[in-house]
């Protein structure tokens, strides 16, 4: 869908002379407004009431009644009204909503959207809602019910949270049949019983990111927990079994990922970690398989995938990553840590890859592909070679991966971030067609904690502890339930916790031709530019006064015309 010049130019002159630039366009959003009661509806009704130059992003585009299906250059999209919505599930795509205050009654007991798990824990065919109810000592997990969010148990007050990498891990250690909850908090891991909410044991030293894998025994399940240098393995009732320090202290040893992957297929996981100044594989039990101490800044993403379709697996992760910026993504050999093949991803036009997917995206190529996102938007999907396939300048932040249409085929989705973005959640298969896309109008512009005290920007996120990587059918429909938390990324934020599914989107599934008529684009781009460094020339796309702009903003623009 073409978009002329003149229409691009009163939208954009509409929204720059009411609007920062850089907040409203690129949608990066610093906050602070109060929010409503828990029960209603409206959980980020701050709009009206005390709203910011954020509020007004893509506000032209509230629809009249309670949601619409409208469209862009992408093809269907779907806007919700948040000021007037009254059940979540009668929306195109929404499976289940559950609405959380930030507090609930109780302050400090703020509940975070990422540390959440959506599973069905005892076998009777029902979900169960896990989460983690505050980032301050004496947080506590609680179990909810399926049906209504109504609290079904809670543990006993723990440490502070952690950090976020970990999510909620939920699984069944001994194999037993009986689930645990796993959290990690900055006094220690703890581990629940998913049925009682009972403590089953706590560790204190085991202060960082937990993974859970097959790592001692094929039937059950242990626990690595990486306190910055130091990785540490428990069986499944809590004992130590080995340790291993790297040497790392301080800045070398800040790191995002920990990955677990049974790579030679002899039935337990191999370790895989990554550090600012380290990247390493382990056995189950401890032995260094390999080092790459050549790693210049941490990755933001670890992955196992036989990417070539050779019938070997590979490990995917990133040598100088994150805001580095400088790449490239390697391509070893899991046992080894040998390189096969890398991908420059500066070269092709990313800067900062944020976040991977990978998998059979479209069966009709050889091999998987391989989607990056960069941290505020854009999608990069390279096939197994190394070869850029496609690109789409579209809001994202990270992403995740699931059988959306229920076709048999995994596709990509997309999670953004920022003030009001259309299309914040969205999912797109192999070939760069959109399947599906989701906006919430207002969205949060604010965070209900002390000014001072974590982020504020509004956020998609992908749920659960594996959801990261991949998100599953969990109720044997043959569509993924996508688990995705909705709100401002950190504590104290009004939120809304999703199931997002296919199936609940099927009279949506029209597409669009997914190539712009770019002569009208870039000319639409350029008169805005021009326009905006006349009037606005310290916030401008000119070099001169913005050298770090690298055109993202261009995706959040375009998508809102």
């Amino acid at each position: 869908m073409a978009v002329t010049s003149n229409q691009g130019i009163m939208i954009v002159q509409k929204i720059l002379r009411k609007s920062n630039f850089i907040l409203a366009i690129v949608s990066l959003l610093i906050l602070g407004l109060q929010s409503l009661d828990a029960q209603e509806y409206d959980p980020f009704g701050e709009y009206g009431v005390k709203s910011n130059t954020n509020s007004t992003v893509n506000m032209h585009l509230l629809p009249e009644g309670e949601f619409e299906v409208g469209r862009d250059q992408w093809g269907d999209i779907v806007r919700v009204n948040m000021l007037k919505i009254k059940d979540m599930p009668n929306v195109p795509g929404v499976k289940k909503a559950w609405i959380m205050k930030g507090f609930e009654g109780e302050e400090g007991m703020a509940w975070h959207p990422i540390i959440s798990e959506v599973k069905d824990v005892d076998g009777d065919g029902i979900l169960d809602v896990f989460r983690c109810r505050s980032e301050h000592e004496g947080a506590r997990i609680e179990r909810l019910n399926y049906d209504d969010g109504s609290v079904v148990w809670e543990s006993e007050p723990m440490a502070a949270l952690h950090g976020d990498e970990s999510r909620l891990p939920v699984f069944d250690l001994d194999g037993d049949g009986v689930y645990s909850v796993l959290h990690a908090t900055k006094g220690g891991t703890w581990c629940i019983n998913a049925q009682t909410g009972k403590t089953e044991w706590s560790v204190k030293e085991a202060r960082g990111d937990i993974i859970v894998g097959h790592f001692l025994d094929k039937k059950k399940q242990a626990v690595l927990v990486r306190s910055e240098g130091t990785l540490r393995c428990y069986n499944e009732k809590g004992k130590l079994e080995w340790r291993h320090e790297t040497g790392l202290k301080g800045d070398d040893a800040y790191s995002h990922e920990a990955y677990r992957y049974d790579a030679d297929g002899d039935g337990l996981d191999e370790i895989f970690a990554n550090w600012q100044k380290l990247t390493m594989a382990l056995k189950g039990d401890g032995t260094v398989l390999w080092e790459d101490q050549t790693q210049a800044h941490h990755s933001d993403y670890l992955v196992c995938a036989d990417v070539d379709a050779d019938g070997k697996v590979e490990l995917i992760y990133d040598h100088e990553g994150c805001a580095a910026e400088k790449g490239p993504v390697y391509i070893v050999d899991p046992m080894t840590g040998t390189i096969e093949n890398k991908i420059d991803y500066r070269g092709d036009g990313l800067s900062h890859a944020q976040n991977l997917a990978v998998g059979d995206f479209d069966p009709e190529r050889p091999g998987l592909e391989i989607a990056l996102c960069g941290k505020m938007g854009n999608l990069f999907v390279w096939g197994g070679d190394g070869e850029l396939l496609w690109n789409r300048n579209v809001p994202s932040s990270l992403l995740s991966k699931g059988d959306w249409d229920g076709d048999g085929v995994e596709d990509i989705a997309c999670f953004a971030l920022g003030a009001n973005v259309d299309g914040m959640f969205s999912v797109w298969n192999g070939r760069g067609e959109r399947l599906y896309a989701i906006s919430f109008l207002p969205g949060p512009s604010n965070r209900t904690w002390r000014e001072g005290y974590g982020g504020s920007w509004s956020h998609a996120m992908p749920g659960g502890h594996e959801g990261v990587r991949r998100q599953v059918d969990l109720d044997g429909n043959n569509y993924a339930d996508f688990i995705m938390p909705f709100g401002a990324w950190h504590w104290g934020s009004d939120a809304i916790l999703f199931l997002m599914e296919g199936s609940k989107a099927k009279s949506i599934a029209k597409k669009y031709s997914t190539e712009l008529d770019l002569a009208s684009v870039k000319k639409v781009v350029n008169d805005a530019a021009e326009w905006q460094a006349t009037h606005m020339p310290d916030r401008g796309r000119n070099p001169a006064y913005n050298p770090k702009y690298t055109g993202w903003a261009d995706g959040v623009f375009l998508s809102a015309l």
